[in-house]
């Protein structure tokens, strides 16, 4: 696996046996948004109808397709190279959103963990683009480190009517 991808570990996995142990319902649309390796893809398209795998990546999104194709699952996920949901119209809507982005707070290493100076500025803006994608029902399932701000984290979702479950 190449260097400018996130490779599956602790966390990918801890993730990844979450949504295997609460996700019981078939979902009709679904987001890995930060695909990485495309774990959390391959998952999503075994329970869901249609599936979206988003990475700023252009090596991660090639390696999440080259996984997908092997699986015979391409016919139902797509696969967008761009900049957390920027390149989504602002309408589309999605049942489900998981990510495991980077969250440890430094500045100077590689992006495949660090997300700023608090530890949050990624997963924040994850959040924040996701709430205007979710379906009324809609949920979305992160992956934080006590070691960033969730403090402001919390702020954010309770002050948008969003709350957290630990």
């Amino acid at each position: 696996m190449e260097d400018r991808i996130y490779p599956p570990s602790e966390d990918s996995f801890f993730l990844l046996k979450f949504l295997e142990e609460n996700i019981k319902r078939n979902i009709e649309s679904s987001v890995d948004l930060g695909s990485g390796s495309g774990i959390l893809s391959l998952f999503l398209a075994n329970i869901s109808d249609r599936v979206l795998a988003i990475d700023i990546e252009f090596v991660a999104c090639r390696y999440t397709w080259s996984s997908i194709r092997k699986n015979k699952l391409d016919w139902k996920v797509d696969i967008i190279c761009c900049n957390c949901l920027s390149a989504i119209r602002s309408n589309k809507t999605f049942d489900l959103i998981v990510s495991n982005p980077p969250y440890l707070p430094c500045e100077t290493e590689s992006i495949l963990w660090c997300a700023g100076s608090k530890g949050i500025e990624i997963p924040l803006r994850f959040i924040i683009e996701s709430m205007h994608h979710l379906t009324k029902e809609g949920v979305m399932y992160i992956v934080l480190c006590s070691l960033g701000n969730l403090r402001k984290i919390e702020k954010t979702l309770l002050k948008n009517s969003f709350f957290i479950e630990a």
